[in-house]
Parts: C-alpha cells; sequence; structure tokens
C-alpha cells in the first residue's frame, strides 16, 4: 500500500498547475497547451514553459509558434514572453496590455506600476483613455513594447516605493497601479512626456475628489521630491484650486527648507508670476476646463 501511495505522489507532480500535461504526458501539439492555458483564464507563457510542456524539439516548436504568430493567434511581446490572443481581439492584435502586464514584469525580474494616465483611467478619470499604456518601474530602462497597436510605454523612478501602490483585480489576475495620490505626483513628475503640464493639471482636476489629504501627505513625503512638491502644491492651489488638498501638502513642505523652482522645469527662465507661498516662479500658463 505504502508503495501505490508513493508511486502516486511522484505521478501527480508531474501534473503542472497551468496543464502543460495531460494525464502525465507532454502535449504533442502547442494548440492543444494554449487551448488548456486559456480554459483556465491563463493567457501568457514563455519559452521555457512550452519547452517543458511539448513533446517536439526546438525546430518544430518556432515552426509552430511562427505559424500561430502569423495566423494572428499568438503575439511576441518580449523575447521568451507570448500572449495569447483570443478572437474577440483578434482584430485589435494583442490583449489590453492590463491583463498581461504583471505576467510580462514577473518574467523580466522588474518591480513595476500601471501609472500616469494608465493610472488615472483605471481611477475614474473618464477624460483619460491614453492609447499607450505607462508603466512605471525602476533602472535601467526597458524599451517601449510594440504589440499589434498597442504601446507599453516604460518610465522609471530610481526609487520606487511601497507607498501608493494597489493592486487591482483584473479577469486574468492583477495588476498593480499608483493610487490616486501617487498619480498626482508622477504626473507633475513626468508632465512634460504625457503632453505639458496643462495634461497634468487636467489629470488632477479630474481625480481631485479621488484624492485623500492625509494619504496624499504620505505619499508626497515618502516618494515626493522637494521641487515636484512645490509644483504640485501650487497648481492644486492656484489652478485647480483645492484648497485641501494644497494645505496638506504645504504641511509637509513647511517641514522642509525649500528654495525658488520654475513651474515648467523645462520651460523658458522668465518669470511672469507674482511671489507665492510654495515659491515657484511661473514661467508657464497653466489653464484647465472647469
Amino acid at each position: 500500500m505504502f508503495a501505490i501511495n508513493y508511486i502516486f505522489r511522484i505521478l501527480s507532480q508531474t501534473i503542472t498547475v497551468n496543464s502543460t500535461y495531460f494525464h502525465g504526458k507532454k502535449v504533442k501539439k502547442l494548440i492543444d497547451y494554449i487551448e488548456s492555458l486559456q480554459s483556465q483564464g491563463k493567457y501568457t507563457f514563455t519559452s521555457d514553459d512550452i519547452h517543458g510542456a511539448l513533446e517536439r524539439n526546438d525546430s518544430a516548436i518556432k515552426a509552430s509558434l511562427f505559424r500561430l504568430v502569423k495566423k494572428g493567434r499568438v503575439a511576441v511581446v518580449r523575447k521568451g514572453f507570448y500572449v495569447i490572443i483570443p478572437l474577440e481581439y483578434r482584430i485589435r492584435g494583442i490583449l489590453p496590455p492590463i491583463l498581461f502586464t504583471d505576467d510580462l514584469m514577473r518574467y523580466l525580474g522588474r518591480t513595476y506600476y500601471a501609472g500616469l494616465l494608465s493610472a488615472a483611467a483605471l481611477h475614474g478619470a473618464a477624460h483619460q483613455q491614453p492609447q499607450d499604456f505607462f508603466v512605471i518601474t525602476g533602472l535601467p530602462p526597458l524599451r517601449t513594447v510594440k504589440a499589434g497597436g498597442t504601446k507599453i510605454r516604460f518610465f522609471v523612478r530610481r526609487n520606487l516605493y511601497d507607498s501608493g501602490i494597489e493592486e487591482k483585480r483584473t479577469d486574468t489576475g492583477v495588476i498593480k497601479v499608483s493610487s490616486p495620490e501617487l498619480t498626482a505626483i508622477d504626473v507633475v513628475m513626468f508632465a512634460k512626456r504625457i503632453g505639458g503640464l496643462n495634461r497634468a493639471a487636467e489629470v488632477l482636476n479630474e481625480m481631485a475628489d479621488s484624492i485623500s489629504p492625509p494619504a496624499l501627505a504620505d505619499c508626497a513625503r515618502k516618494a515626493c521630491t522637494q521641487s515636484i512638491l512645490q509644483r504640485l502644491g501650487f497648481l492644486f492651489e492656484n489652478v485647480i484650486e483645492h484648497k485641501v488638498l494644497a494645505e496638506a501638502l504645504y504641511d509637509v513642505l513647511r517641514e522642509r527648507l525649500f528654495f525658488p523652482v520654475y513651474l515648467a522645469a523645462a520651460g523658458k527662465d522668465s518669470y511672469c508670476g507674482t511671489p507665492n507661498r510654495w515659491k515657484v516662479r511661473v514661467n508657464a500658463l497653466v489653464e484647465i476646463e472647469k
């Protein structure tokens, strides 16, 4: 009886949790493997996965992959990382990035969170529906991913903190997303790369009611440089006209010694504003629709 139980345990270990085997045997066709993943709501796989799952040599696997990519059944997102494309996304040529970014970043071994305009849209900023998907990660930088009609653009934060990062459920698992508070900080930090200060101010205005003043202050202490804090506070007070959020940021700012900064970091050096408590030199006109 002991021998039978031991053999059963050994055989059970050969059946992986992602169904790379059927009844203890390797899969013969790549399409069977892909369909087994889909049946479990999984839409990504790697080169290592398929080499461990298929009873075929490297050249046969490559040929099968090539045919499936050509048919639009599979997309190559990064070397060695593949996304399955179900019928409803075949015209688009790729799954929405929110459904596979977590798997991709784990494959790359990188910490990350979805941020900027992508996070703003997930937090209910109705007018922020970017064509590209924005991901914040650390060094070294990553190249933009282009798959189907989609781009995943990577932005570098030298220091990534746990503060201000949330997990949201998706149809295929989870994705890490910046909180409304961290998103507000990031859109000012990366304003030039998302369309300028006017675009950043629009995001702040749409998200203002979703931002918690205590959480904003906590996030600013941990993940905000002094100059970004000054610009963000100035925008909330003088452009968005949200006094409560501005005051929460000023409580953080007055804990520090701070010096004058230009509103537009890469703008002209001309100063055309009046003195303000944020010590922000207004060298750019920022307007929003109200």
